[in-house]
């Protein structure tokens, strides 16, 4: 990590979706990278890194952001946890419904009639 940026790694999901959740709030009230940057006292620059999980932040500055944000900063990091648990769990369950229909398919036999074709030799 060289000044709070991860240089060649992918962020943690938690830092990667607290950016995403700054983002969203950003977004819906319509505010610019640099009108938040400038209440919150960064550059824009650092904002969009923080936004798209090209950095990762100290906590006061997430908290300054936030504020601008008319956030908590406890807020912002409970729905980004919220965020990354809700994602984990869909991934969990996307892969045990394909472990399911992969051993429903090496269960199920072919249907009647119809034959394999002989290969090419």
């Amino acid at each position: 990590m060289k000044n709070g940026t991860a240089v060649g790694k992918e962020m943690a999901p938690v830092t990667a979706k607290t950016g995403e959740v700054l983002r969203r709030h950003r977004e819906q009230q319509v505010l610019t990278q640099e009108a938040v940057a400038t209440k919150a006292g960064i550059t824009p620059v650092a904002l969009h890194k923080v936004e798209t999980g090209k950095s990762s932040p100290k906590s006061d500055t997430l908290e300054r952001v936030a504020a601008a944000l008319g956030m908590r900063y406890r807020s912002l990091v409970d729905e980004a946890d919220d965020e990354v648990m809700q994602d984990e769990l869909r991934r969990k369950i996307k892969e045990e419904l394909r472990a399911e229909v992969r051993q429903k398919s090496r269960e199920t036999p072919p249907p009647a009639g119809k034959k394999k074709k002989a290969g090419k030799d």
